[in-house]
Order: C-alpha cells, then sequence, then structure tokens
C-alpha cells in the first residue's frame, strides 16, 4: 500500500479505482482492524469516476505520525490530513466503522469539508442517557471487553484479553484469524489496550454536534450489540440524518462480513439527490 510522509511521520494508504477520478470517498477502519477490511466493500461500492481510499490509522499498518493528543486524536490528525490530501474535484464522502466512526464525527464537528457522511455503529458511548438502564447495560457491556483487555495486557496475557475482545466487538473467534494477523495484533495489544481506554470514547462533546451541517446517516446491524443501536438512536436525534438503517442479519463488522448489504445502503445515500 502506498505511503506517504506526513506529520512529523508517515501515513500508509489502501485506494480502490481511478486516482484521477474526481469523486473521492474516505474510508476509516475499526479498531483491531485495517484499511484492507474494506476490500469487499470497496468492491462493491466503486464505479466509473470514484476512488476510494482507506487510510491506515496511526500505529496500524505503516502509519506514524508526530501529533500531540491522545490516540483518537491521532486517528483524527490523520483522517483530516486524508481528507484535504485527496480531495478530488467533485464529490468527497466520508465513511467511519466503529472506532472510525467517531474518527469520522470529530472531522465533521471540525467542518472537515465533505458533502455527505455515513457512520456504521460509531463508538459515541457519551451519547448514553446512564439515567436509563438499558444504556447503562450497553456501557457496562463495551466496559466489560476493554477491561478484559486491560487486564490481560497488563499482567502479561494479552492474547486471552484480545481473544475477549475480537469475540465480543469483531464477531470472529481468536483461533479463527489467519497467525499473521493475531501476530500483527499482538505486536500492538497494548496500543489497542490504551486507545479503547482513551478520553475521547466516553467524552464526545456532544454539543459540538450542532456545527454538523453535512448530511449524515448512522447505520446498524440487527445482530450487533445492543449497545450499538442506542448509540445510533440518540445521534439521529442529534444530528442531521436524512437516515437511520438498521441492517438485517447483520452484526458489528457488517462493512467487513456483510459488504454487499452495506454497499447498498451507502450507494443509495450517496446518490441520493
Amino acid at each position: 500500500m502506498p505511503v506517504e510522509p506526513a506529520l512529523g511521520g508517515q501515513i500508509e494508504t489502501c485506494r480502490w479505482g481511478d486516482p484521477a477520478a474526481p469523486d473521492v470517498l474516505i474510508a476509516l477502519h475499526a479498531a483491531a482492524s485495517a484499511p484492507r477490511a474494506f476490500t469487499r466493500l470497496a468492491r462493491e461500492l466503486i464505479r466509473p469516476g470514484l476512488q476510494i481510499v482507506a487510510p491506515a490509522l496511526n500505529g496500524y499498518g505503516d502509519t506514524m505520525v508526530e501529533v500531540a493528543g491522545d490516540p483518537v486524536a491521532q486517528h483524527g490528525a490523520v483522517a483530516e490530513w486524508v481528507l484535504e490530501r485527496h480531495r478530488g474535484s467533485g464529490q468527497t464522502y466520508l465513511f467511519g466503522h466503529s472506532m472510525g466512526g467517531l474518527v469520522a464525527l470529530n472531522a465533521l464537528a471540525a467542518r472537515a469539508r465533505v458533502n455527505r457522511a455515513a457512520l456504521f455503529e460509531p463508538i459515541v458511548l457519551s451519547c448514553l442517557d446512564l439515567s436509563r438502564a438499558d444504556h447503562r447495560a450497553g456501557l457496562a457491556w463495551d466496559r466489560d471487553a476493554v477491561d478484559g483487555l486491560n487486564a490481560a495486557v497488563a499482567s502479561g496475557s494479552a492474547e486471552d484479553g484480545l481473544a475477549g475482545f475480537i469475540r465480543a466487538w469483531n464477531e470472529t473467534e481468536w483461533s479463527t484469524l489467519p497467525a499473521e494477523l493475531r501476530e500483527q495484533l499482538l505486536g500492538r495489544a497494548a496500543s489497542l489496550a490504551a486507545e479503547t481506554q482513551t478520553v475521547s470514547y466516553y467524552a464526545f462533546p456532544l454539543p459540538s454536534l450542532q456545527r454538523i451541517t453535512v448530511p449524515v446517516t448512522v447505520l446498524h446491524g440487527a445482530k450487533s450489540p445492543p449497545v450499538s443501536a442506542l448509540i445510533a438512536a440518540e445521534l439521529s436525534e442529534r444530528l442531521d440524518c436524512a437516515c437511520t438503517q438498521e441492517l438485517a442479519d447483520t452484526g458489528h463488522m457488517g462493512p467487513v462480513f456483510a459488504a454487499r448489504a452495506v454497499a447498498h445502503c451507502l450507494r443509495a445515500w450517496f446518490n441520493r439527490p
């Protein structure tokens, strides 16, 4: 994948389509994932006149930048650089999955110049209303997964912690992952633990949503953890969403495992008048 010097370091990107195409879709990946996870989604979405650019966020792949702030802020700097560097002459679309959805939301609140955005189960836990029992249960479910990962990393049992986290959020068993991917994840287990503990996950400033003026849609899977649907519902009330949609037979890793269904929704949204 191409690597470009940027932000005191370098940024790696995965790309599909004609690099001279006027329309550009920037896709931001989930935690414990990678830009190549979007391969099937990109193949479903690609068309004449569109290019797709998916950066590896900070610390993933060969991306490493020198930017102040917590891990999510560093991911945001990567996203904003890519949005400026790879803007086309036509429409610019932004898509974020899970942690990438949170990063995309931050970019939109910072008034990133995009025409339309779509978020698949963005992890914006500050949306939850802790006076509600279902919201408290959703947050507790997430905290169990994150705390299990952090405790395992701290005790030197990173593989056990990763297995639990991957099972909870990535819809797959650790043993089924390719050996190379397991090795990569083990190599950045400590970084992933720190990333999932960062304050940005739990304290996204909700008033900043008022600064988002571009059309946004929020998607979630019917088979996803309940907290995903709760977040999607709360965001849809606060954002200028033309649609919020639940995808049947789809879980949290929908952009990877249900690429055709997600692409159908994205295509309709990005082509909407």
